[in-house]
């Protein structure tokens, strides 16, 4: 149930004036519309359209929660402070 307000989290951050890269703000903003698809498909009672099984959500949570710890270095800017902090929220 939280994972609307992630999802808006993620697609939200780029407005914030210390992340001004349009690489990052792509990235935020797919994962933010991963989190919030995932969630609104997943066979769950509060779910908006019943299409992925509940093991298949958790597994997309999985591979959301690495590209967030991984992006930071693959894309080059893990010695910055600010876009870190963006991305971990």
């Amino acid at each position: 149930m939280v994972e609307p307000i992630i999802g808006l989290i993620f697609i939200l951050a780029p407005l914030d004036p210390r992340l001004r890269s349009q690489l990052r703000e792509d990235v935020s903003i797919v994962v933010g519309v991963m989190i919030l698809l995932s969630g609104m498909s997943t066979r769950w009672r509060l779910s908006v359209v019943k299409l992925i099984p509940l093991r298949v959500q958790h597994m997309t949570d999985v591979l959301i929660g690495i590209v967030c710890l991984v992006a930071p270095f693959v894309l080059g800017f893990s010695d910055e402070t600010a876009p870190i902090v963006s991305s971990w929220s």
